[in-house]
């Protein structure tokens, strides 16, 4: 199978999204050969609080950017959290 410039970039995000959020496993959607959207799981269960306080365990997005934002807004929520001390 050859790649193509698309699967290039592709790759890239996903490197990017998977170097950047340690604490997430990140995959992509999808079936008979067509890309589908991009997804990400924590490596860990979340306790009701952090549930209640808007954490979630999965996020996703259409694409490799709007996964990134989701991704960004966890580790916003998460990092108010340690320093209040949560």
């Amino acid at each position: 199978m050859t790649r193509t410039t698309g699967d290039l970039v592709t790759a890239e995000e996903f490197d990017c999204l998977v170097r950047d959020f340690p604490g997430w496993l990140i995959w992509r959607s999808g079936g008979s050969g067509r890309a589908g959207w991009w997804w990400a799981t924590r490596n860990r269960l979340l306790t009701e609080e952090e549930m209640y306080a808007e954490m979630h365990h999965t996020v996703c997005g259409e694409d490799a950017e709007t996964l990134r934002g989701q991704l960004d807004q966890q580790a916003t929520i998460e990092a108010g959290r340690a320093a209040a001390g949560r």
